[in-house]
């Protein structure tokens, strides 16, 4: 069995996992895909082409794979086939082989969240609620009302009526006599001939590049454009040594060419440049080069570390002080900027999901909050920006009287909002 896998990166229409999943070059059997695990617990990639692999088996062929595994004692297996049965819905009545094995043993055996998740006893209250919300947000179903609702609201009403955190964009609005850009998606400093110009000439976006561009033509944006791009990474942390590839495309928007292509190209460039290759756990491509450190967040502070608690970011299952891989970052505040210790999981895309840990998500680090600019300065405003606009959305609940019609002054906005308004 080779300590090195090769992974090819694709979109997988699934409700299981990622959509932008990686999978083994070569497909292999389920022996060996058991096989390479033991060796390598903690690579999520393989584990999470298991469970699909599993899900591709019907009900009597897992039920006696469920029995084999029993007999030999192989909790790794075990943890792999109940994270299968509590996925697909059609192995629900399966769950019930395991009613003999305790779950969080076998929690142990994968780095994956889903058994820590299935085993929170506030369990059934999450779901249902997640239901409400999700109808009301997507479907625009009204609330039920309170009196009708068997589980706990959880909110704390209390500070949901207090308006200390609220910030109105008056108190904050400034006219700037800089010259900026309105590019349709953002406001920029530099041309964006200029940034294309720029990009198109260094030789790491021209290695990156497919050369095929489509510019859309249903788009509500007056211009639009994909462009594919080449994604490699390469990690060796920990007992992890895999490299992975493919072709992926972007997208990028703006009110005229110009604007849409530097937007395109700069999409592609954030993409990249939250992309994390490391060698013995040392990185490989940055300005600064950084190493990683493993170690519980009580290691971290006992070794005097300024460190972040993971659980501060709403995890979906709570953190219990296990090993992880820490990477250093820049903590702003009232007194000023320090350097702060905060897990790998939280900056890199893709590569982040895969290094010699537990998950702490369960589709690994989004794209929120991830910005490219022309200057450092422009990248942090515009990733904070993002972050307050996904931030609103996501706990803003639908009500018909918020809603409210868009008016602009201008030829090219107003015709868009009177279009598709």
């Amino acid at each position: 069995m080779t300590d090195f896998m090769f992974y090819k990166l694709r979109l997988m229409r699934s409700t299981v996992f990622d959509l932008l999943s990686a999978v083994p070059t070569k497909e292999m059997a389920i022996e060996d895909i058991i096989a390479y695990l033991h060796s390598h617990p903690n690579d999520k990639f393989m584990h999470k082409y298991l469970i699909i692999r599993l899900g591709e088996f019907g009900k009597d062929g897992l039920d006696q794979l469920i029995e084999k595994a029993k007999k030999r004692e192989d909790f790794l297996l075990l943890a792999s086939l109940y994270q299968t049965c509590i996925s697909y819905p059609k192995f629900y009545n399966l769950r019930k082989k395991f009613d003999d094995i305790d779950l969080q043993t076998l929690a142990d055996y994968t780095p994956l969240i889903y058994i820590r998740w299935s085993l929170d006893g506030n369990l059934e209250a999450r779901c249902f609620w997640m239901d409400v919300f999700a109808k009301n947000k997507y479907l625009h179903r009204k609330l039920p009302l309170l009196e009708d609702i068997e589980f706990p609201i959880p909110f704390n009403l209390e500070n949901l009526m207090k308006n200390e955190k609220v910030v109105h964009i008056e108190d904050i609005y400034s006219g700037s006599e800089d010259k900026s850009f309105n590019t349709g998606t953002a406001m920029r400093r530099v041309e964006p001939r200029e940034t294309i110009d720029r990009l198109l000439k260094n030789p790491t976006i021209q290695d990156l590049l497919l050369p095929d561009e489509v510019k859309l033509t249903c788009s509500i944006s007056p211009y639009a454009f994909i462009r594919g791009w080449k994604m490699e990474i390469g990690v060796s942390v920990g007992r992890n040594n895999w490299n992975a590839h493919g072709v992926v495309s972007e997208y990028g928007k703006g009110l005229t060419e110009e604007q849409a292509r530097a937007s395109t190209l700069m999409e592609i460039v954030e993409r990249y440049s939250a992309i994390g290759n490391f060698f013995d756990g040392q990185s490989i491509g940055y300005k600064e080069e950084f190493s990683l450190i493993k170690a519980s967040y009580s290691e971290m502070r006992d070794r005097g570390y300024n460190v972040l608690d993971p659980n501060k970011m709403n995890l979906e299952v709570p953190y219990q002080d296990q090993e992880l891989y820490w990477v250093m970052a820049e903590e702003v505040n009232k007194k000023g900027s320090h350097q702060i210790y905060i897990p790998a999981q939280f900056v890199f895309l893709i590569s982040s999901g895969n290094f010699d840990e537990i998950d702490l998500y369960s589709q690994g680090t989004s794209t929120n909050g991830l910005a490219s600019g022309n200057t450092i300065e422009e990248a942090k405003l515009t990733a904070l920006l993002e972050y307050i606009e996904r931030d609103s959305e996501k706990i803003t609940l639908f009500s018909p009287d918020r809603c409210f019609l868009l008016q602009a002054e201008g030829t090219v906005t107003g015709e868009i909002l009177n279009t598709w308004g």
